[in-house]
Order: structure tokens, then C-alpha cells, then sequence
């Protein structure tokens, strides 16, 4: 009974050692498919980032081999104490560990995000063609792998005794133990102190949740919320080089006609409300202009909705282009041709956001503070109106009109809701879209009666949309999911000496930048070097078109929307944001990823 006890504990004490040798020689295995990783990350600017850059990579990887081996062949060692068969299970643990690596890597590499359940089911998906070559090797390789694991088990065991006489285990594994403790505490140092050398990096490997000390350093007294954000801020501005918008200057060709601009944006107005009922004085001109009956927004919220209007770009590219006070190629083009620009707003600046980025380059921003709703709407027409009649007649010229009425269910009675319900509300909005018109169409008339709307382009939409608990489920306003009755927005263009046209494919404010640089100010760079739209007038094959905000975006299809986060994980509706069985295309979400970061380049 003593020598069969005695027995197994030495068998589960060689198989524990075995173990550890094994999972050594799977953490070199390891470290060697995660080199990829370090080809693949922009490489940090600072020596200190390079060199966490390298002990984050010994760290971590370490780590989750040895967290597979105290998971699996440690406590089954115990239980199975029979070297043959725990060569066998460590050798197959090890085959899924490296090969899920390796899947990793390439999901990396194409799309910049790591495995997670929703990606994996994408790659295994047998209808999906565009990654097939490069799974169909990795899938064959498994064998080879699984091959190459047991010999690397048979050689622990048969060296077992040589590799303990070495004396190099313990040394081995308190380096990678101190790189494993250093790569959180400098992390947590560098999260504290806001240095992005370091912070920036902690995606760059599968499973790397480093260590942050921010809460409980202000807890203590130690940590300055405010100083860190300015200091946040300060950095963000100094990097303005790692966004290049566009991507190369724009050329010109000679302009032969020149036509005023207006963009009349009304915040918050669907799509639904230009109609002959509601607002009829808008519908009449958009009667003879070119209408687009699927028009998005490029997001559900006001701010990113106007970025996405003045850039032609991607939400996720509005904390670059404001921290680093980039102007738009659109007001860019506009001065480049000595155009006098004039920026008219119902919530002065403070509403949009606009003056430190899209408008940076322009120096007489004079624009007074008004009060909003129905009341700023009225005081910023007027204020257009007298602009006009004093300027007019120096063409050419662009104006911004932005109108808050609508988006505050403002009718300007100065009556309260005393009731709120669904109905009022709806009366409140609808309302305030019918004054909203009655206003514009003094702009309207003012053009006709001076003989210049036989001279200008306007182009008329909005920001957003607002949702009235369309579906019952209580849904309301805006910012809360991408359905159609929070980004589907109007849109008509005036364009002198154009027919009226009717458009109902799918068109975005991404569309609008490319459009006026092309066909207005006789832009001919390739729109793919400042903008991820197209020319709104041609007529070409579109799929999908892009919205989104700071925490998700939303791949909008024909029959589906696709949403996504920063994470890779997502989900599929219809279009009225019922759960749908749909599939995901990989090349489309392999497009939707490069747009995204397709202005982060390096400097040549």
C-alpha cells in the first residue's frame, strides 16, 4: 500500500515536471508564431515603448501557455497518471492553443482584431471565399502541428532527467516571470501618466488585459483627472501626424463655372417630413432638384452626423480630426477658389462642434450666440438675409444654415407639452417642421428675387434623424440604434442647369464632400485619397454604406445591417433592427475595417 502510494506520487510528480518542461518548450513555440505580432504593430517612437513592446511580448505569451498548463496538464496529472496518455492530451492541447494562435495572427493582420467567438464563426463560414486559401492552410497544417507537439512531448519525457540536471528551468522561468510583472506594472505607470508609447499597445496581443491603477491612484489622492486629460489632449494634438487627410494634396483642374453654395442642414429632421403636407415650401424645390429617397446620415448622432458631412469620412475618424484641428478638404477647396464663406447657426458655435476642425482655416468666424429652437431659427435667417443683401453681388460664395428648430420641438408658440405623450410629441415635431419650412422659404424667395438661385447649388438635409417610437418599442430621438428612423435623413440638390432627377438607391453623407469637390470645384483627385464616398450622381454599384458613432458602427446593406464594435463582435439585423439569420461577408467586413483606418498612414 506504501510503495503503490509512494509510486504514484512519484509518477504525478514526473508528469508535473514534465509539464513544465513541455509548456516551456510551447512557450518558445509560441513566442515564435507571436513574432508576427511585432512585424505587424506600428513600432513605438520611444525606446521605453519598444522595449515594453519586447518584455510585453515575452510576458504575455508566457503567461497563457502557463495558464494552459495550470488548467489542463496540471491537475491531470492527478488523474491520469500515465505518461503516454498525458503526452497525448498535452500534445493536443497544445496543437488547438498554437493553431487558435496562428488563426489569430491572420485575423490580426487582415482586420486588425483578435479571435473572439462571433469572428470565428465568420472564418469557419464555407460560403465566405475571400480568406478561404489562407484558412484551408492553416487547417491543413494542424496535422503537422499536433505531429510536431508529440515529438516535442516524447522529447520532454525521454530528456526528462538531463533537462532537470541543467539547472537552466528556474532562471528561464523567473525572466519571463519578471517580464510578465513588468509588463503590467509599467503599464500601469504609463496608464496613470497617460504615456501613449505604452498605453497604444495594449491590443496588440490575444488575451492581454494589462494592468491599469488609474481609479485606485485617484482614490488615494495621487492621480489628477484633470491633468491627465489635458495632458491626454496635449499628446492626441502632437500625433496629428499619424492621420493624413487627405492623402495626397488636391489638384485642380481650371473651374469655368462658378456657382454659390448653400447647405441648409435642419437638425433632426427624417427623412419622411419633406413631404407636400409638412413642409411644402421645401418640397416644391426639391420637386425640381435632384431628390435622393435613401439618403443616410453618417451617424445617429448630431456631431459625427455633421463630421460625416463636411469630411465624407467615417465617424471613427472624429477625435483625430478634432484633436488635431484639421480642416475639411471641402471648406479647403472653397478658399483654394476665393470663395467668401459664411457660416450662419441657430446655437451659434457651441452647435455644431465645428470651429476648431472644419472651419479651422477660416479666420472671421464672428458668429453671435443665439438661444436655439424656433427663436435662433428666426434670428439666424434674419441674419442670412441681411448677410445676402450686402454681399450678393461679390460671388462667388458659401453659406452654412444650420437650423435647430426641429430638433427641439419648437414650434416657437412658446407653449410648454403639458402632456407628454406619444401623440404630442409627434404633433410637437411635426410642427415644428412645418414653422421650420415657413422660414426657409424666405430664404427661397430671397434667392429667386435676386436672380441667384439661377446661380447657386443648395443642398438640403439633416444631421440625423429623430425616432417616434416607430416599431412600439419605445424608442425615441436619436443616438440609441442605426435603424432607418434614426439615420435615414432628406436630401435634395439644386444644381443649376440640372434636370430633376429621382434616386432611390442608397446614398450617404459621405457621398456629398466627393461630389461638390468634382463636379463644383473641379477637384480631379481621386475622391479615394480625401473621402471613403463617391460621386453622388454616378451611377455606381454600391453594396454597403458606413454609419456609425464613437462606440459602434453599423454596416448598412441592402436587406441587413451589420453591427459591430471596437471588438469584432457582432450582430445581424433587417433593417428595422429585427434579429436576422443573414450571413456576414468577410470581403465586406475586410473593406469596412481598411476604410476605417485606411487615413492612419505614416508619414513617407
Amino acid at each position: 500500500m506504501v510503495s503503490s502510494s509512494k509510486q504514484y506520487r512519484d509518477k504525478v510528480s514526473q508528469l508535473i515536471s514534465w509539464g513544465h518542461w513541455f509548456c516551456l518548450t510551447n512557450i518558445i513555440f509560441a513566442l515564435i508564431v507571436g513574432l508576427r505580432y511585432l512585424v505587424l504593430v506600428p513600432p513605438p517612437e520611444t525606446f521605453l515603448g519598444q522595449s515594453y513592446l519586447l518584455v510585453s511580448w515575452l510576458g504575455q505569451f508566457s503567461f497563457i501557455a502557463f495558464v494552459i498548463f495550470l488548467l489542463t496538464l496540471f491537475p491531470l496529472s492527478f488523474i491520469i497518471p500515465s505518461n503516454r496518455s498525458m503526452r497525448f492530451i498535452g500534445a493536443l492541447f497544445a496543437t488547438i492553443g498554437i493553431s487558435l494562435l496562428i488563426v489569430d495572427t491572420e485575423l490580426f493582420a487582415n482586420f486588425g482584431l483578435h479571435l473572439n467567438p462571433a469572428l470565428f464563426q465568420l472564418l469557419i463560414d464555407e460560403e465566405q471565399n475571400s480568406q478561404a486559401n489562407t484558412l484551408n492552410f492553416l487547417f491543413a497544417s494542424v496535422p503537422f502541428i499536433f505531429l510536431l507537439e508529440l515529438w516535442l512531448a516524447r522529447l520532454c519525457w525521454k530528456y526528462l532527467r538531463r533537462l532537470e540536471h541543467k539547472h537552466f528551468g528556474v532562471p528561464i522561468a523567473a525572466l519571463l516571470f519578471v517580464c510578465f510583472l513588468l509588463t503590467h506594472l509599467v503599464h500601469a505607470w504609463a496608464d496613470a501618466t497617460n504615456y501613449q508609447a505604452i498605453t497604444r499597445q495594449k491590443n496588440n496581443y490575444p488575451l492581454f488585459y494589462p494592468l491599469t491603477a488609474r481609479s485606485f491612484l485617484q482614490e488615494q489622492g495621487i492621480f489628477d483627472v484633470d491633468a491627465y486629460y489635458k495632458q491626454a489632449q496635449a499628446q492626441n494634438e502632437a500625433r496629428q501626424g499619424e492621420l493624413k487627410y487627405p492623402l495626397t494634396p488636391l489638384k485642380y483642374a481650371p473651374l469655368e463655372q462658378r456657382y454659390n453654395l448653400l447647405l441648409v442642414v435642419v437638425e433632426g429632421l427624417r427623412w419622411d417630413m419633406l413631404n407636400q403636407q409638412t413642409m411644402p415650401n421645401s418640397w416644391r424645390l426639391a420637386k425640381r432638384s435632384s431628390q435622393f429617397f435613401s439618403h443616410f446620415s453618417g451617424s445617429n448622432q448630431a456631431q459625427e452626423g455633421l463630421f460625416s458631412l463636411f469630411y465624407g469620412l467615417p465617424s471613427s475618424y472624429w477625435p483625430s480630426i478634432k484633436s488635431s484641428h484639421q480642416s475639411s478638404v471641402l471648406i479647403d477647396a472653397l478658399q483654394a477658389h476665393n470663395y467668401q464663406i459664411q457660416l450662419f447657426s441657430s446655437q451659434g458655435l457651441n452647435r455644431p462642434e465645428l470651429a476648431g476642425s472644419a472651419f479651422s482655416s477660416l479666420s472671421n468666424l464672428n458668429m453671435r450666440a443665439l438661444p436655439g429652437g424656433a427663436e435662433g431659427d428666426t434670428q439666424v435667417i434674419q441674419d442670412w438675409l441681411d448677410w445676402q443683401q450686402s454681399q450678393y453681388a461679390q460671388l462667388p460664395w458659401f453659406n452654412f444654415l444650420y437650423l435647430n428648430g426641429v430638433a427641439a420641438y419648437d414650434d416657437g408658440s412658446g407653449q410648454v407639452m403639458k402632456q407628454v405623450t406619444a401623440e404630442t410629441i409627434k404633433q410637437y415635431y411635426n410642427k415644428a417642421a412645418e414653422v421650420v419650412d415657413q422660414k426657409l422659404s424666405l430664404v427661397y424667395e430671397a434667392l429667386k428675387a435676386s436672380g441667384q438661385m439661377e446661380n447657386t447649388i443648395v443642398v438640403f438635409t439633416s444631421d440625423y434623424a429623430n425616432e417616434l417610437n416607430d416599431k412600439n418599442n419605445n424608442y425615441w430621438g436619436n443616438g440609441s440604434n442605426f435603424s432607418r428612423y434614426q439615420t435615414q435623413v432628406p436630401l435634395f440638390i439644386s444644381w443649376p442647369e440640372r434636370a430633376p432627377s429621382l434616386h432611390h438607391r442608397d446614398t450617404s453623407h459621405h457621398d456629398i464632400v466627393p461630389t461638390l469637390l468634382q463636379d463644383m470645384l473641379a477637384v480631379t483627385s481621386n475622391s479615394r485619397s480625401y473621402s471613403n464616398g463617391q460621386n453622388i450622381f454616378k451611377q455606381r454599384k454600391r453594396d454597403w454604406i458606413l454609419i456609425g458613432n464613437q462606440e459602434q458602427q453599423a454596416v448598412v446593406q441592402e436587406n441587413q445591417i451589420t453591427l459591430f464594435n471596437h471588438s469584432g463582435s457582432y450582430q445581424v439585423y433587417d433593417r428595422d433592427l429585427t434579429t436576422s439569420s443573414a450571413r456576414v461577408s468577410v470581403p465586406m467586413l475586410v473593406q469596412v475595417f481598411n476604410d476605417l483606418k485606411r487615413f492612419y498612414q505614416a508619414e513617407p
